[in-house]
C-alpha cells in the first residue's frame, strides 16, 4: 500500500511537470531537450539562449581554427547587438600587428566581407608569405546584423540602426550624413556607443597595431582615403601611399572627393589617436577585386617587415 501511494504521488508530480512545461513550450517559446526529475528526463533551452546564436564560451577566449596552420588561431574580440560572434583571425607570430577589418557595412558592401576571406585563406594556406616580424589580424565581418542590401543605407546599419562608421570620437554626431541624406540617429547615442565599435576599440588598444586598414565600396576605380580628422593625416599618409601603389588604387581624400564632412569616422579616430589607419574603397559592393587587394596587402606585410 505504501509503494502505490508513492507512485501515485511521482506520478502526479510528474503530471503536473509536463504541464509546466507545456505552458513554457506554449506561450515561453522555450526548446524541449533532457533534464531529469526522477524518472522524467526533460531540457528546457530559454529563449534568450536559442536567439543567441552565438558561440559556446571558451575556458580562454584564443581557440583554435580548423584549416589555420599552427601559428593561427581565433579571437572573439566581441558581440555584435544581436550577440553573435566578431572574430579576429590572426596568423603569424611578429612584434608588428598589422589588423585588416571587412564588413563593417556588410549588407550593403558584402564584397569587404568576402576580401577579408579571401585574405584569412589565402595566408592560411600561405604562411610563410608573412614575414617573420608580422602578425597579420583579419577581421572578416564587423557588422554580422547588418541586412543583406547592396548598395543600400540599410546595409551600413547595425541591429540599433547605427552606421558603424559614424560612431567614432572624431566630430561625432547622433545625425550622422551618410552620403546625400542625414539618418536620424545614425551616429548612435554617443561615440563607440555600438558594441561592435567598443569591442573593436579595446581590442585594438590591446594589440597596439602597426597599422589598422578597413575596405569599404564603392568607388568605380577604387581609392585609398588615409585617416585624417583635423585637416591633415598624422600618421596615415604612407600607408595609403604603400597600398595604392600596390593595388593601383588612387589615394584620394575623401572628404574632398564626395564634398562632405565625415562625422565619428574609424580612420579619422585612429589617425588622431597615432594609429597609421587607411579606408579602401572597392570598386564594387559585391565584387572583392581580389588579385589588386592582395597585391596591396602583400606590400603591407612586407612593409612592415623590419
Amino acid at each position: 500500500m505504501k509503494i502505490s501511494f508513492s507512485i501515485r504521488h511521482l506520478l502526479a508530480v510528474g503530471a503536473l511537470i509536463l504541464v509546466f512545461i507545456f505552458l513554457l513550450l506554449l506561450i515561453g517559446d522555450y526548446t524541449l531537450g533532457s533534464i531529469t526529475f526522477g524518472p522524467f528526463e526533460f531540457k528546457l533551452t530559454p529563449p534568450a539562449e536559442k536567439s543567441a546564436n552565438r558561440a559556446n564560451p571558451l575556458p580562454s577566449a584564443w581557440s583554435d581554427t580548423a584549416g589555420l596552420p599552427p601559428n593561427s588561431e581565433t579571437l572573439i574580440i566581441g558581440h555584435s547587438v544581436r550577440n553573435q560572434p566578431i572574430e579576429a583571425i590572426k596568423i603569424g607570430n611578429g612584434p608588428n600587428n598589422i589588423v585588416f577589418v571587412g564588413g563593417m557595412h556588410a549588407g550593403a558592401a558584402p564584397g569587404t566581407v568576402e576580401v577579408a576571406q579571401q585574405t584569412v585563406t589565402h595566408f592560411s594556406q600561405n604562411p610563410e608569405q608573412i614575414p617573420d616580424r608580422v602578425t597579420l589580424y583579419v577581421i572578416t565581418s564587423l557588422n554580422p546584423d547588418s541586412p543583406y542590401a547592396p548598395g543600400e543605407v540599410a546595409g551600413r546599419l547595425n541591429a540599433q540602426k547605427v552606421d558603424l562608421n559614424r560612431n567614432w570620437d572624431c566630430h561625432w554626431k547622433k545625425d550622422a550624413q551618410i552620403r546625400d541624406q542625414t539618418v536620424p540617429g545614425s551616429g548612435g547615442d554617443g561615440p563607440l556607443s555600438a558594441p561592435e565599435n567598443s569591442s573593436l576599440a579595446n581590442f585594438l588598444q590591446s594589440v597596439k597595431p602597426a597599422a589598422v586598414l578597413f575596405w569599404h565600396a564603392r568607388v568605380p576605380d577604387g581609392m585609398v582615403s588615409p585617416g585624417n580628422c583635423e585637416g591633415t593625416s598624422l600618421a596615415s599618409a604612407q600607408l595609403a601611399t604603400l597600398y595604392s601603389a600596390a593595388a593601383g588604387y588612387p589615394v584620394t581624400d575623401y572628404e574632398e572627393a564626395f564634398d562632405l564632412t565625415l562625422t565619428g569616422d574609424a580612420t579619422d579616430w585612429l589617425d588622431k589617436s597615432g594609429f597609421p589607419s587607411i579606408s579602401i574603397l572597392l570598386p564594387d559592393y559585391t565584387d572583392s577585386d581580389w588579385t589588386n587587394n592582395l597585391n596591396g596587402v602583400r606590400a603591407i606585410l612586407n612593409a612592415y617587415a623590419n
